[in-house]
């Protein structure tokens, strides 16, 4: 954490400063296996469940009071390298074909697809796309060049390398707690620290006027089961579709945006894409081809208010492997509606998430023209995205059973205490 902020402190003393009415330099801070339910912050103004009660994470909450929240925020996968191939190309892990971070599963059911995991040389990322800044330097030598930078903290993943001190406060605190929520506890207030760090170097070089600073997660918490979970609560966890898998918290500040105020517009993380090039003034035309994300810039100045315009169907998380409670799945979120297909048994689930966030009520047998409609639209997508998918395991014997690996988050069913 610490290499990081210097790192970060360098690239703004190296990079001038930009008048005010010029383009933004735009700070991601991406945390790791960190659920909706992570921080001191909540993500939802009216669900008590969106927040932690143990964590404490003060320099979220200033920085939350400083900006907006999206309370319907989508990590592109359930684990954390999908996703983050999906930020720096702002396609999603189906059609990037790297669905997984943990190696495939063996002996069960069905056989996971084989992963790329690596970006092709074929795929424009985000950083050489920014490069186009330097063309802007020539317009005038007054202006100075726009940075980028993106700070991805691996804490949480590693909980166990928490700063003694504050494990020490957690220990006392939280004792007769499992080993594994007091680390998480400590680590998590670490990893704030170190926003805070970020955020006052921000103010202290005067740059807080014409610089954009994003928190997000790369996936959700928990060991990815299926629980019901509690009352205003997300179900499951890492690794799987359900909301705790994916659902992740979502603080965005910077020029225009209205402090201490909410958006309820789903968004996903290859929005991002898209909406840094808005920022740096680059031509949509000159944006990679099969760029799947919208731009939620308008949005963010538009008080939370307004629809992101993608050039597909609905939001879909493709997770085809074993990871979590019901084997190999998809989802699909239309509007208000969310789909989950299973591959094991072909079974579909669906949910209200307007009325049912928590994902307890399957009303498939109920609203069966619904449930058809998504179901056809994420086949559509997946078929024109060329997804792999997973397929009969020709050795399959029922008579071993094999456990799921839980890599990365609590091996619990359900979502984890916060």
């Amino acid at each position: 954490m610490r290499r990081l902020f210097n790192l970060f402190v360098f690239f703004l003393i190296c990079s001038p400063l930009l008048r005010a009415d010029e383009r933004p330099n735009i700070v991601l801070m991406l945390s790791d296996d960190q659920g909706w339910d992570g921080l001191s912050v909540a993500m939802h103004p009216d669900i008590g469940g969106s927040k932690g009660q143990v964590f404490h994470t003060p320099n979220l909450e200033r920085l939350a009071a400083r900006g907006m929240r999206f309370s319907n925020a989508y990590s592109p996968a359930p684990v954390c390298s999908p996703t983050r191939i999906s930020l720096q190309t702002g396609k999603s892990p189906a059609q990037l074909h790297w669905t997984k971070a943990a190696p495939a599963q063996t002996g069960q059911r069905l056989m996971e697809p084989k992963l790329i995991k690596s970006i092709p040389d074929s795929e424009t990322t985000i950083g050489q796309m920014l490069q186009r800044a330097e063309q802007f330097m020539t317009q005038s030598v007054q202006a100075g060049k726009p940075f980028y930078i993106q700070l991805s903290w691996n804490a949480l993943h590693a909980s166990e390398n928490a700063n003694r001190a504050t494990l020490a406060k957690y220990q006392a605190k939280l004792a007769g707690e499992s080993e594994k929520r007091i680390t998480t506890a400590a680590i998590t207030e670490d990893l704030d620290a170190g926003v805070g760090k970020v955020i006052d170097a921000i103010d202290r070089m005067g740059l807080s006027k014409n610089t954009i600073i994003i928190y997000m997660s790369d996936n959700g918490a928990g060991g990815g089961g299926g629980g019901k979970g509690r009352s205003g609560g997300l179900r499951g966890g890492k690794g799987g579709v359900w909301e705790g898998g994916i659902r992740v918290p979502f603080i965005i500040v910077g020029p225009g945006i209205e402090a201490n105020t909410w958006s309820h517009t789903p968004i996903v993380g290859y929005d991002l894409f898209p909406t840094f090039c808005q920022w740096a003034s680059i031509d949509p035309s000159k944006l990679p081809s099969g760029i799947e994300g919208g731009s939620i810039a308008q949005v963010c100045t538009n008080g939370g208010q307004g629809n992101v315009e993608r050039p597909n169907e609905g939001l879909v998380f493709h997770f085809p492997h074993y990871q979590s409670e019901g084997g190999p799945q998809s989802s699909i979120r239309v509007g208000d509606w969310k789909l989950i297909h299973f591959y094991e048994d072909g079974r579909d689930e669906l949910y209200n998430l307007k009325d049912d966030v928590s994902e307890r009520r399957n009303l498939a047998g109920q609203a069966t023209a619904q449930a058809q409609d998504l179901h056809q639209r994420l086949e559509r997508y997946l078929l024109r995205v060329n997804a792999q998918m997973p397929t009969k395991n020709p050795d399959y014997d029922p008579n071993i059973r094999v456990e799921p690996k839980k890599r990365g988050g609590r091996n619990n069913q359900g979502p984890a205490k916060p």
